[in-house]
């Protein structure tokens, strides 16, 4: 389908939905070959990130999976030397136990709960941001125009000049209109008057008093001459409304004794250009709009520094006006640079990339100067770019942005439909808030991949050992067993860890790189030193749990003790895994673990039998399960950069970007 980007005209509608070319195009599914369709279903940075993470440990489980499999049917098959060989029945069922053990150990290996902990994440996530972002209806009385908030202070102005502008807007006889364009910064219409044409225009204030010739005599009503000593008068009222963090606006107009006037050559669509009337205009006055600054801007950009991410103005304003409100907002600071759009596009690529990270606003900017300030940080610099915009021209910079913010209410469809985020409320406060978001989820991710993964490489090695040295072929931890845990820690655990509100405390933490792993060495710290630790502790209940209790353990009872140190160890382990912060105590998540041990805990057919293990008996796992808390927080605040110096070369080190 089609979509009107600006402009006027009138149109049939034939379809809507479903019924129209768009809709149907949208309704096509993901498989489709069409590029243009392939284009909205590309992944994200994170989603990549995932996808390549699961693939990788997906070989790893199968590689573990073979070579489990190829060794005990190797020993297996060795056992008929001394042993003799058993009835076709028992090999059998015995290959079948292999088989199955092999396979569930590749089921283990993967963590399948990640694709349900990323979308509870962001399903709990975007929930919330809507909570957060609630709409209301002005109820003051008062009169309250919809639309662009330059038209509605020039309207506002009517009113209170008295002025009925439904009259005026009535009786006028339009014969052209030319909407507005960020290319020309200007508007104008072409009214019929009794005997004559009149075109009237507004724009840019600058850039029409360049095309001004005459002007009004406020004594005698007549046009005047635009003499320089006026003319540098009225570029000082611009200065002076400019530094006050006003936008003005120049109003002008030009009297046409007919139309199409004579001496103007019609374009190849038999109409008259914008430019060929924009000469020798008369200047009717210069506006000042206030915009005033909404409450807790300037300590949402503040928030926003603070969390390492840089914000920038880029704005159709003059540079005076925009430097000014840059100021108040606190985006502006000391040694920061102001440049113009047209001044910004004409850079050498080499001196465009050395003013990139000074450049903090950019004044009578066109859409296509954000989309190379968007491309060429993203390129140049390697940061994580977001977008504001509520114009239709905002779409190529929003699409080009890792994330777009459109404006829920002020916003046009075809930025809302560009962008990633609407803000309903159209306030720049709600971005912090989407950043607390973005880094609640993101963090939720990792804690859920350091805990399963914790729990995954446990359970492989254990079942992996305890085959292997095993006379049976059999593991310490039944099919059952394994698929239980699975189950559990797949299910519950992404639940527990992947609905945790924001804090104010995640805006403190500098962003990391677009390209740094999804496991950070801390996290590889916590995961390889709570598996060899787990690890440690079922190998020696295994092996020992005969010297440990005193007497002789049947296999039955000795395979439930490692089975319940083995959960234990995980919910141990949960307590300290959502701590990414050296600073938050282990106490401070007790309400998580006290959800998250109902839920390991099960209910009814998921729910372990204990009864063959005695107090005296489940007292070792207890012991054995809460020292692994005080030893993960022995490894959570020992020095990262030992591990991160022994695994260089396999994990880069992130380098610390603005997003």
């Amino acid at each position: 389908g089609s979509r009107v980007m600006e402009g006027v005209g009138n149109y049939v509608v034939i379809g809507v939905g479903a019924n129209s070319c768009r809709g149907r195009w949208l309704s096509l599914n993901t498989d489709s070959e069409d590029t243009s369709l392939q284009a909205l279903n590309t992944d994200s940075k994170l989603q990549a990130k995932l996808n390549n993470l699961t693939e990788q440990i997906a070989k790893l489980g199968c590689a573990a999976a073979l070579l489990m499999l190829i060794v005990l049917l190797i020993k297996y098959f060795i056992s008929f030397r001394t042993n003799g060989a058993p009835s076709a029945p028992e090999a059998i069922d015995n290959l079948v136990r292999i088989i199955i053990s092999a396979v569930t150990v590749v089921v283990v290996a993967v963590p399948g709960g990640l694709p349900l902990a990323v979308t509870l994440a962001l399903a709990y996530a975007t929930t919330r941001m809507l909570r957060d972002n609630n709409l209301g209806e002005p109820k003051n009385g008062k009169i309250n125009f919809i639309g662009s908030k330059t038209e509605t202070a020039l309207l506002q102005l009517l009113l209170d000049l008295g002025v009925n502008y439904k009259i005026l807007k009535d009786d006028a006889k339009i014969v052209q209109f030319y909407p507005f364009s960020s290319e020309r910064k200007a508007m104008g219409l072409v009214v019929k008057e009794d005997s004559y044409f009149r075109f009237y225009v507004k724009g840019a204030s600058e850039m029409l008093l360049q095309k001004t010739r005459s002007i009004i005599d406020t004594n005698s009503g007549d046009e005047t001459e635009l003499t320089d000593q006026e003319r540098d008068n009225t570029q000082q009222v611009i200065r002076y409304y400019a530094s006050r963090s006003l936008r003005t606006l120049a109003i002008a107009y030009r009297d046409l004794e007919q139309w199409p006037p004579d001496g103007i050559t019609l374009d190849p669509e038999g109409e008259i250009k914008f430019e060929d009337l924009m000469l020798n205009i008369t200047l009717l006055c210069i506006v000042g709009i206030e915009d005033p600054l909404r409450e807790g801007v300037r300590q949402a950009v503040a928030d926003c520094k603070d969390a390492g991410v840089k914000v920038r103005m880029v704005t159709g304003d003059n540079v005076l006006t925009a430097k000014s409100i840059a100021e108040q907002c606190g985006i502006y600071t000391t040694g920061g640079l102001v440049m113009e759009g047209p001044e910004f596009r004409n850079l050498p690529p080499e001196k465009m990339k050395e003013i990139l990270s000074r450049l903090q606003v950019l004044a009578r900017s066109s859409p296509e100067d954000k989309k190379i300030l968007v491309g060429k940080l993203k390129e140049e610099l390697n940061d994580t770019v977001a977008v504001t915009g509520d114009g239709t021209n905002d779409g190529p910079a929003l699409r080009t942005a890792d994330v777009g913010f459109s404006m829920g209410i002020s916003g046009t469809e075809a930025a809302k439909e560009a962008s990633s985020i609407i803000l309903m409320d159209d306030n720049f406060s709600s971005i912090v808030k989407a950043i607390m978001w973005g880094r609640c989820v993101n963090d939720a991710i990792k804690k859920f991949l350091q805990f399963q993964l914790t729990v995954n490489v446990t359970a492989v090695l254990l079942t992996f050992i305890s085959a292997v040295s095993s006379d049976q072929q059999k593991s310490v931890l039944s099919v059952v067993q394994l698929l239980w845990v699975n189950l559990i820690m797949d299910t519950f655990a992404a639940l527990a860890l992947a609905t945790d509100p924001p804090t104010k405390e995640l805006l403190k933490r500098k962003p990391g790189n677009r390209d740094a792993p999804l496991i950070t060495p801390q996290m590889w710290k916590m995961i390889i030193g709570q598996s060899i630790f787990q690890l440690a502790i079922t190998l020696i209940l295994l092996y020992a749990a005969d010297n440990i209790v005193g007497h002789r353990l049947d296999s039955e009872t000795l395979a439930t003790i490692v089975f319940n140190t083995f959960v234990m160890l995980q919910i141990f382990n949960e307590i300290k895994t959502p701590t990414f912060c050296d600073d938050e105590s282990v106490v401070s998540n007790w309400q998580r673990q006290l959800k998250v041990f109902k839920a390991l805990r099960g209910g009814g057919r998921f729910r372990t039998n204990f009864g063959t293990v005695n107090k005296n008996q489940q007292a070792p796992s207890l012991i054995v399960t809460a020292v692994g808390v005080l030893s993960s927080s022995v490894r959570n605040r020992s020095q990262d950069e030992v591990l991160q110096r022994s695994i260089t070369g396999l994990i880069p080190a992130p380098r610390q970007k603005t997003d």
